[in-house]
């Protein structure tokens, strides 16, 4: 969320506006923001003290939620942050900002479906951004068994901005038309020929500017659709040292993102089709529209609908060369036509994206609020999420021994866990030099996955995050190994982690740590017993393959061979002519 000169992301920003939105209406919010995100890891040193205090890890949700005594809950912007252990006994409410699944398959991994019903059939009401979206989560509410019984329980609150009209500053006159791009390069939002298109026109007219504010997400492991991201961002990297009038900025607070937005003359949001562009009622095209930039849009989603109706831009046929060029030639051959387009921009979000006006809904059901029972999700779906993802039991703090390497024997607690975490609680000290190294290794003693950082880069309250090996990533219920050292680390440094002192299953309590020392949320000294190790489950390719040949081989053991035929069949069912005969 933009507090103080934070950069913000899209869910940031639809936090922000029920968070103002509400307290426009005299309502008290305390905002609590993800500790582990990009953006906040990133920017950790920006974040104020007071927000500092409420930042959330997957294991305190429970300890906020208590101290907090809150009237509501809202989990705003993404239903999969849900964590609690038990359903609120205040009005539960779950923010839709997208579709979170559509987003996460296209992002190359497979969606959790089981939390998704889980927690629709905790939720006492839904908000959605987009009316194309009610429909989309309408379906999942029947999965989950949570049947509205009025036509509110899903209620419409739009990406609104703050009702203040936002003042403008006049473009240098080299400048224009000067064009803006804001926000992360994502697998599902490929707006790469608007951009080289763009860089086109203006390498060879050599006339305005475009301003690109955002890269593609620091990941160690990109998917194929990240990596060819990057390679396009790079190749606009290049266009740019050669080329003045291109700028790649990178991410920068909101306060000055706004300011160059201010001086901006047309905004670039022209993404190709896909099916969670069409769903997104996308939040920087509201921001860009309050800015007074009329937008370059496609034709094909529900925010272009509003923006033909204000005439606040142009929505085109992404894959059309001849609709984009129709409009870069209007923007580049009159400033009158974009002057009026910016006011009509304005006046769109004025009228329709207020966040005084749209939090309406949101109010209507606090003043008269009803907390339901659990449903039963109603769906054929033979498996469960594993209650042991989270670490079970008396959470202590715990002083690592620089001569004392830690290791925690485990049972992986679900299948397709791909990552491994625990929570550095803090450093203090010589922090100079030295390291913290973590391993993972299978039942065997084969190292599957580790990770490694700097002392001086580990923030308070930070994660290790350890990956493990695609290929060797074990089964559920296999063994397991966590190491945990301190490399060259000065002996006035001291380190903390999260531990437990009553362990449960999946840990084993036979943790060499007896010379550390243990302290509980009191300060009182404990006998800590297991490492918190938090599991973080994902199911993949690779894992679903293996899980397929283990069917198979089984199956062939019960010598039912016909079975695998018909199987492969369903799957290719050219191979008929040939299988025929065995089936």
């Amino acid at each position: 969320m933009p507090f103080g000169s934070l950069p913000t992301s899209g869910g940031g920003l639809r936090c922000w506006q029920i968070y103002q939105g509400l307290k426009s209406r005299g309502v008290d919010v305390v905002a609590s923001m993800p500790s582990f995100t990009f953006l906040t890891k990133k920017y950790f040193d920006q974040i104020p003290e007071d927000v500092r205090e409420n930042l959330w890890e997957w294991h305190t949700q429970d300890e906020i939620y208590n101290r907090v005594k809150p009237d509501a809950v809202i989990y705003s912007s993404n239903w999969d942050h849900y964590n609690l252990t038990f359903k609120p006994n205040v009005p539960l409410i779950i923010d839709l900002h997208g579709s979170r699944l559509i987003e996460t398959s296209l992002w190359g991994e497979t969606p959790d479906i089981t939390k998704k019903l889980n927690v629709f059939s905790k939720a006492d009401c839904l908000l959605t951004a987009g009316q194309k979206q009610k429909m989309y989560f309408y379906g999942w509410l029947l999965q989950a068994g949570r049947i509205p019984q009025d036509e509110h329980f899903i209620r419409y609150i739009p990406i609104s901005l703050a009702p203040e009209t936002f003042k403008r500053i006049e473009t240098p006159a080299d400048e224009k038309p000067l064009f803006v791009s804001g926000g992360g390069w994502f697998p599902w939002q490929d707006q790469s020929n608007a951009i080289f298109k763009i860089c086109s026109e203006i390498d060879s007219r050599d006339n305005g500017v475009l301003k690109i504010f955002g890269t593609p997400h620091e990941n160690k492991s990109p998917s194929a659709d990240e990596l060819k991201i990057i390679s396009i961002f790079q190749k606009v990297k290049a266009l740019a040292d050669n080329n003045e009038r291109i700028q790649v900025k990178g991410y920068v607070g909101r306060d000055e993102l706004l300011t160059e937005y201010s001086k901006a003359n047309v905004a670039v949001e022209l993404m190709r089709y896909n099916l969670e562009r069409e769903l997104a009622f996308t939040t920087r095209t509201i921001e860009y529209l309050w800015c007074g930039l009329p937008v370059l849009y496609n034709h094909y989603s529900e925010i272009s609908d509003h923006i033909r109706d204000y005439d606040a831009g142009w929505t085109v046929d992404p894959e059309s060369p001849d609709d984009l060029k129709m409009a870069l030639d209007e923007i580049f051959g009159s400033e009158e036509i974009v002057r009026k387009k910016s006011e009509n921009a304005q006046k769109l979000v004025r009228e329709r994206f207020s966040w005084d006006k749209t939090i309406e809904p949101l109010m209507n059901f606090l003043e008269k609020p009803e907390v339901l029972k659990v449903s039963k999700p109603a769906t054929s779906f033979n498996f469960n999420s594993s209650p042991y993802l989270s670490p079970q039991g008396n959470e202590v703090v715990l002083e690592l021994d620089q001569n004392h390497p830690v290791k925690q024997t485990f049972v992986y607690p679900a299948e397709g866990i791909w990552a491994l975490q625990l929570c550095l609680d803090k450093v203090s000290g010589d922090v100079g030099r030295g390291s913290v190294a973590c391993k993972v290794k299978n039942c065997l003693g084969i190292t599957i996955g580790k990770w490694e950082s700097d002392l001086k880069n580990i923030k308070p309250n930070s994660y290790v995050f350890v990956t493990l090996n695609k290929i060797l990533r074990p089964s559920g219920g296999s063994k397991g190994i966590f190491e945990l050292e301190l490399k060259n680390v000065d002996s006035s440094c001291k380190i903390f982690i999260k531990a437990l002192a009553e362990a449960k299953y999946p840990l084993d309590e036979n943790l060499n740590i007896s010379k550390l020392i243990a302290l509980d949320s009191l300060g009182r000294r404990q006998s800590a017993k297991a490492l918190a190790l938090h599991f973080t489950p994902g199911v993949g390719r690779l894992y679903k393959l293996k899980t397929q040949v283990k069917k198979a081989i089984w199956i062939l053991k019960q010598g039912e061979i016909k079975r695998i035929f018909r199987a492969v069949l369903r799957r290719s069912p050219g191979l008929k002519p040939i299988l025929k005969h065995f089936i």
